[in-house]
């Protein structure tokens, strides 16, 4: 593997890990090549590798910044999060921590469309970018649409490549709610955050082609870590 290749990817994770923030300036291209024991073109090589994946950004005279290293969720693309974390170059994995079949809550009955105390697979994950933490999710789909969905491994799959190619399900759309608030205790333990941290809570429901929900999802992200990009259309109606 190169090593300009082998430094951007370290650089990259060490972003991810918040060992750099959005807006710090790095060290010069010679400060960073003793640093590494590397020639400086090589350095230069690894930066400028990143600011075209927009993972940093230069500004003449005055040194190379960390950018918005944030997930993205464009508005006219029906995407999960695994594959949005793989969008930016990293290695999506997840830890399941609950995995259980359980009689529907009122709330969690209502948004799926099917009756109060109907069985649910209800799964809790640990969504990791490149083996750090970068989301919890809890899960809720219905028996009767996905009554295997215990057997599977949710460990590296996503629930997206879980329903079309093992279930040939047709997906349709996604409806989601996106909220502010602030990590609780547990949020803050299980994303490595200080307690009071900006969050996003992020509520969507998939529906399959034929408009049956298929999957009720809650998400906990940092907020500094997400980015919804939505495109809107003048209306002359």
């Amino acid at each position: 593997m190169p090593i300009h290749y082998q430094i951007s990817t370290q650089m990259k994770k060490s972003i991810m890990a918040g060992e750099y923030k959005t807006g710090d300036r790095l060290p010069s291209e010679n400060e960073l090549a003793t640093m590494l024991g590397v020639h400086r073109l090589t350095v230069r090589q690894a930066l400028s590798s990143l600011v075209n994946e927009k993972v940093l950004y230069r500004i003449r005279g005055k040194g190379t910044f960390v950018g918005q290293n944030a997930i993205e969720r464009p508005s006219h693309k029906l995407s999960g999060l695994f594959s949005e974390i793989a969008d930016k170059g990293l290695q999506p994995t997840s830890r399941v921590l609950e995995k259980a079949v359980l009689p529907a809550p009122q709330k969690v009955a209502e948004l799926l469309k099917i009756k109060e105390g109907d069985q649910v697979t209800k799964v809790f994950r640990v969504n990791y970018a490149d083996n750090h933490p970068i989301a919890i999710s809890y899960h809720y789909a219905p028996n009767s649409i996905c009554p295997e969905l215990m057997q599977e491994d949710l460990e590296k799959q996503a629930f997206h490549q879980i329903f079309n190619k093992k279930y040939g399900m047709r997906l349709g759309w996604a409806e989601d709610e996106v909220r502010a608030g602030r990590a609780n205790k547990f949020q803050a333990q299980h994303l490595l955050l200080s307690q009071g941290t900006v969050i996003l809570k992020i509520e969507r429901v998939l529906h399959l082609e034929d408009g049956r929900p298929l999957l009720l999802t809650n998400t906990v992200i940092p907020g500094e870590k997400y980015v919804y990009r939505a495109r809107f259309f003048q209306n002359d109606e």
